[in-house]
């Protein structure tokens, strides 16, 4: 068995990837990385604290020999031990950002691996635990797999081939099925105790209400002891330290809410006008990544969908109807001035705006902050087939139930101002006769606490609403006599 160190794996790395490719170090991202040294860091104010760790957390590399014993290790439990399983699996290298990483093709050992159940944290989650931060900082551990130990009956499934040699892993390599699990489970129960501090995966996050700097210091010395005592090893030209706003899970987080990362804008802002299918499929890629910051995505996007349907012809040429192109070019634009995202405060009211145009229904939850509507998020989708069928009546509560799951995690146990059309609702609610769609909606509603508040005369569309004063009030003199029927009450046909 040929242990794995640094230098053994960056010559591993010269043999596999072909010798005329050069490192990826062009891209924004990767200038981004490189320009942070611990000169940059001197006039921070947290530049004494990370000082103190410099030799213990923050090393160049990681360090060889084998890693220190901890509870959490990385498993491979196999279906059926009786099944042959191949020792020396397919290796190749991926780019990063900057340098490479070695990949292997686990695919037949992870087809005969017991998948591990465990409760992952959701981005949206970690969003909203900052809320209210005045300064934040992050880290990112380095090759976080590489410091997770192996389970020592289980290295002989890690085998692999490179030039002429075999190699076996003592440390957790990339490619296995339950390997973000298992990092999971490390840096979540290493962090749990700590009220200013969230992980996901390898990334660490600390933020601190307080405009007070001890607090948010304090904060962070706490994170880099339990890194020092569990000898884990930080990159340095990752890290954020004592900021207004940092990169977030892939968007930027700061003291005014979630925004886009600067550089998925600019890519959206350049984008040309696709040509082929394959253009077109990818543009709508990336604007779907983002969609919850656009207002009526769907909307806009659906026109563009009917081009790309066609299967096995992703270099063929599409041509934009007039329509088609107006929809691409305000996609464009609506997502280059995005709002910024606010984050929602729980001790505040919540209200829901909903629409439901000939195709699509969306919805907007918002909180009013000084006199102002702060978007939460933004949700919309393309109506099935058979909702397309729906008369006009039913397309209102169809938004609003939909509205209602797409924000479940904010609406849930709270009230929620929904703010729609009082006449398009108001012999809904009120019948006692209803048929199983609307019985289905009733029982979906009866899990939240809709506090209907009605806008008559005022537009049904989410751009027209936001246009309204936040302090126009709706009249609210029928909602007392109005509520949502349980499942149970209805008698349905």
């Amino acid at each position: 068995m040929i242990v794995l160190t640094n230098d053994t794996i960056k010559e591993i790395q010269s043999d596999i990837r072909r010798s005329d490719e050069p490192d990826n170090v062009g891209t924004e991202k990767a200038k981004r990385f490189l320009q942070t040294d611990w000169e940059s860091f001197k006039k921070n104010p947290a530049y004494p604290i990370i000082l103190e760790y410099k030799d213990s957390v923050f090393t160049p590399e990681l360090p060889d020999g084998l890693l220190m014993e901890r509870d959490i290790e990385h498993r491979i439990d196999v279906k059926d031990p009786n099944i042959a399983i191949p020792h020396a699996a397919p290796t190749f290298c991926v780019r990063k950002p900057v340098g490479w990483r070695i990949v292997h093709d686990y695919r037949y050992l992870n087809s005969n691996t017991i998948r591990q159940s465990v409760p992952m944290t959701r981005k949206e989650d970690v969003f909203d635990s900052m809320a209210g931060a005045y300064y934040l900082s992050c880290m990112d551990l380095m090759s976080a797999y590489y410091q997770v130990r192996m389970k020592m009956d289980h290295v002989k499934y890690t085998a692999f081939q490179a030039s002429s040699d075999l190699y076996e892993y003592l440390v957790l390599p990339m490619g296995f099925s339950n390997a973000p699990a298992t990092m999971h489970r490390l840096t979540s129960s290493l962090f749990k105790g700590l009220p200013h501090t969230r992980s996901f995966y390898d990334d660490i996050y600390m933020f601190t209400k307080s405009k007070y700097i001890n607090e948010h210091l304090r904060a962070l010395r706490d994170v880099l002891e339990i890194l020092k005592n569990n000898k884990l090893y930080v990159k340095l030209s990752k890290c954020v330290f004592y900021a207004e706003e940092i990169p977030c899970l892939g968007d930027f987080i700061g003291r005014n809410g979630v925004r886009i990362d600067p550089d998925k804008v600019q890519t959206i802002r350049d984008w040309p006008v696709p040509r082929t299918q394959e253009q077109l499929h990818s543009f709508l890629g990336l604007t779907g990544y983002v969609q919850r910051f656009c207002e009526q995505y769907a909307e806009l996007t659906v026109p563009l969908f009917t081009l790309v349907k066609k299967k096995n012809q992703r270099n063929s040429k599409i041509t934009f109807n007039t329509m088609q192109l107006q929809n691409f070019k305000e996609l464009k634009h609506r997502l280059s001035e995005t709002p910024v995202l606010h984050l929602p405060d729980f001790t505040q009211q919540l209200h829901l705006r909903t629409d439901a145009s000939q195709y699509a229904v969306g919805g907007v939850l918002f909180q009013v902050v000084d006199g102002a509507e702060r978007p939460i998020a933004y949700s919309s989708r393309k109506m099935k087939s058979v909702e397309l069928k729906y008369p006009t009546q039913q397309q209102e509560p169809l938004a609003i139930v939909n509205a209602l799951a797409a924000f479940r995690i904010y609406c849930l146990d709270r009230p929620v101002m929904v703010e729609t059309d009082h006449k398009s609702l108001e012999g809904i609610f009120q019948q006692k006769m209803a048929n199983r769609r609307l019985a289905r909606w009733y029982d979906i509603l009866a899990e939240y606490q809709p506090v209907f508040a009605y806008l008559p005369g005022a537009k049904n569309g989410i751009a027209d609403a936001l246009s309204r004063r936040p302090d126009l009030k709706p009249e609210t003199k029928d909602f007392h006599n109005l509520r949502v029927p349980s499942f149970n009450e209805t008698s349905y046909v």
